[in-house]
């Protein structure tokens, strides 16, 4: 493989895990090695069918990605991991940064993270929710570059 080939959140990686093998952008990373099955966390449920359209639609509108299924929640892992995706029992709620703060009625929780850094929790319950303004804000945290 040439480093042309090299995904970009390999290439651009300061620090490799030793045990798992997952890239960071911090040497020393707090993280869980251990990761589950996605069936664990979705089943046959409501939510399996939107975070497959989730996962479809983050693919085609912000860019490609990977699934890293974690105990404590679904990542979605472009050059980093941009979107947390932890199911509940009639809806998934999304987990992503950006480098502001968003007013606006869809966002659950917002809070500070850093001095450049909010985090922000959307719920999405129906298929119709995985629109283009969310979507947008998900290109936005897959494309943010001060990780």
């Amino acid at each position: 493989m040439s480093v042309a080939d090299t995904p970009a959140r390999v290439r651009d990686a300061k620090w490799r895990c030793p045990q798992c093998g997952r890239t960071f952008s911090r040497t020393g990373q707090p993280h869980s090695c251990r990761t589950v099955s996605l069936e664990s966390h979705l089943r046959d449920g409501p939510q399996r069918a939107l975070f497959e359209r989730l996962l479809a639609a983050v693919n085609s509108k912000a860019g490609e990605c990977e699934v890293l299924s974690l105990p404590c929640c679904i990542h979605l892992v472009g050059r980093y991991d941009f979107l947390a995706v932890l199911p509940r029992k009639e809806r998934l709620e999304i987990r992503f940064v950006l480098e502001r703060e968003l007013a606006n009625p869809r966002v659950q929780r917002s809070a500070r993270i850093s001095k450049a850094l909010y985090k922000h929790s959307v719920d999405v319950r129906t298929a119709e929710d995985i629109d283009e303004e969310l979507l947008g804000w998900v290109r936005e945290a897959y494309h943010l570059e001060s990780r």
